[in-house]
């Protein structure tokens, strides 16, 4: 079983979800259902653990295993639910709160003394001001312009 298999919980998920919001910003709620997916995915992990910015390791990913995209959109369907507990334990807990801003709930981060997760800071900077579909559209970019 791969160590983040074991890991894939409610604190490890409101851990990466904080630090995605504080690379972010106010972040649409959308949005989160994208992170897990990401985090969790052993290889685009890995890319970026070695140092590779999120573009890179995009486009790496995508490179190695053409399936890639389509995983992460079938895995943000799978996550959703742990997605949401983590949101609620965060909120219980005061580390994001939750605010309509554009006609939109969107997540804010407050400080805390959760430890710093760069990849989610990274990864949250990268997506910041971008939507759920920008982000989904970013993705099938991505593969469109692998395949040729």
């Amino acid at each position: 079983m791969k160590l983040v298999d074991k890991m894939k919980d409610e604190n490890l998920g409101l851990a990466i979800l904080y630090n995605f919001t504080k690379g972010y910003g106010h972040v649409p709620m959308s949005v989160y259902d994208v992170v897990l997916p990401f985090l969790y995915h052993d290889g685009f992990r890995n890319h970026l653990f070695e140092g590779v910015e999120v573009e890179e390791a995009l486009t790496k990913c995508v490179q190695e295993d053409a399936s890639f995209i389509q995983n992460i959109l079938d895995t943000i369907e799978k996550d959703k639910e742990m997605t949401s507990r983590a949101l609620g334990i965060c909120l219980l807990n005061k580390y994001l709160s939750f605010e309509f801003e554009d006609n939109e709930m969107k997540g804010i981060y407050h400080e805390s003394s959760i430890l710093d997760i760069n990849e989610a800071i990274n990864l949250g900077k990268f997506f910041s001001g971008k939507s759920y579909e920008d982000i989904l559209n970013i993705l099938k970019k991505r593969v469109l312009a692998l395949s040729f």
